[in-house]
């Protein structure tokens, strides 16, 4: 008996091999093709702008790609990098894209730019997608006719005074010195005021009543200290009131949002008389405390620049939201951002206000040394300032951590020629 078993055993091993041996080999999945253009003009124009360098998709008819020297000069087909070798080996690994800088010259990604930026010691930046045509060098910022497109320029020259208006508000409101100001602006108060101009217009038809509005900008009434204080020890009493509040002061901030995006909620008549009482002698005395245009540019300047930068971005210039037209919101930023850079010096920022050369030199030389350090090696300004915001007539900066360069300046901080010296002056 175990001699056939052992017999049945080796023919199923036999047919097992046999049956191993004459199948057909297995087929290895076929390595995916990279597939690129013989010709840019075979690609339709929605494909290019689309591209993605590096992808394994088929984008039209062509060749394969085996080796990284002949997928590189494809792919230089379709967007022609000019930066310099140096910062294209640096940012080989960034995700690639075609735009033109406003050197006018053409960049794969961002990284190409910022590199270029050290290279050239010079402000560049994005200035639209695609391969740069053939043009001259974008040097100045765009005047209101340009962009009268998105912004009319009476729109923009009301959009500048309304944001005088909100800065001078906040001065009063922020100012030791105007107590009495600072004590309206509360929850209760905008809640009164809101009641008592409720109609049927919006703000757009009476902008003079706007900074009675202003002086509440900011406040968030769902935050409030009143609301906070119900639930230190909560009863079932508690939290009805602190749901209902929540409502109201919700309410309240909604009703505040709808004054400021222009929406028919008020009564102009009703919110002139509130505004002459918020800025009245007894409570803001805006005739009294109001600055001059030079305080006002330079107060703003230092309050809004949150990161002490000597710079003001869009963040830190949200309060301008509150202000109606936002359309014209970027427009005023660009007219005011004259070197491209997508941040307001404080030179730019008098001049938006209508106010040049109310700046403080100094304030502006500091950022612009601030920028050279960042992008020069082993080199540290030593900027000093006078009281009044003017340059010390001696400006140094000390290279390689040992030597001491200075030079003359004049109140403007500019470079007087022929006077740098690695040894002691007197200016």
């Amino acid at each position: 008996m175990t001699g056939c078993m052992e017999q049945v055993l080796s023919i199923s091993l036999l047919l097992l091999l046999l049956s191993l041996c004459s199948a057909e080999p297995v087929k290895k999945p076929e390595k995916p093709k990279f597939l690129v253009p013989t010709s840019l003009i075979d690609i339709p124009r929605e494909q290019v702008d689309g591209y993605v360098f590096g992808s394994t998709d088929a984008v039209a008819d062509g060749e394969d790609i085996e080796d990284n020297t002949v997928r590189r000069g494809q792919r230089d087909q379709v967007c022609e990098s000019q930066a310099n070798r140096g910062c294209q080996e640096r940012c080989v690994g960034y995700e690639e894209y075609c735009f033109c800088a406003t050197n006018r010259k053409t960049f794969r990604n961002q990284c190409e730019m910022a590199c270029m930026r050290k290279v050239e010691m010079t402000v560049i930046n994005w200035l639209h997608f695609g391969k740069c045509e053939q043009g001259p060098l974008v040097t100045e910022a765009p005047t209101v006719d340009s962009i009268e497109t998105t912004c009319p320029r009476e729109r923009l020259d009301s959009y500048t005074a309304m944001t005088r208006e909100l800065l001078v508000v906040e001065y009063l409101k922020r100012n030791r010195n105007n107590r009495r100001c600072s004590k309206l602006v509360s929850c209760d108060q905008l809640n009164r005021v809101l009641k008592h101009t409720e109609g049927s217009q919006s703000i757009n038809e009476c902008l003079n009543a706007l900074p009675g509005f202003f002086l509440f900008a900011g406040l968030d009434c769902t935050k409030s200290s009143e609301i906070r204080e119900l639930m230190a020890d909560p009863s079932p009493l508690d939290y009805v009131l602190q749901i209902l509040k929540s409502l109201s002061a919700s309410e309240v901030n909604d009703k505040l949002n709808a004054v400021f995006n222009s929406e028919p909620v008020i009564r102009c008549k009703q919110a002139e008389t509130v505004n002459r009482k918020l800025f009245n002698t007894k409570n803001c005395a805006r005739d009294q405390n109001e600055p001059d245009l030079q305080t006002l540019v330079r107060w703003t300047f230092d309050h809004f620049d949150n990161d002490h930068n000597l710079k003001l971005d869009t963040d830190e210039l949200s309060v301008l939201t509150k202000i109606p037209y936002q359309d014209c919101g970027e427009a005023f930023f660009r007219s005011c951002d004259k070197d491209f850079n997508g941040i307001l010096r404080e030179d730019e920022w008098a001049e938006c206000l209508g106010c040049a050369g109310c700046h403080r030199p100094c304030q502006v030389f500091r950022s612009e040394r601030k920028d050279k350090d960042r992008n020069t090696r082993f080199v540290q300004s030593i900027v000093q300032c006078e009281d009044d915001g003017t340059c010390a007539k001696k400006q140094c900066e000390r290279q390689f951590g040992r030597h001491k360069l200075c030079w003359c300046v004049d109140e403007s901080c500019r470079k007087i020629e022929g006077t740098s010296s690695y040894a002691a002056i007197e200016c």
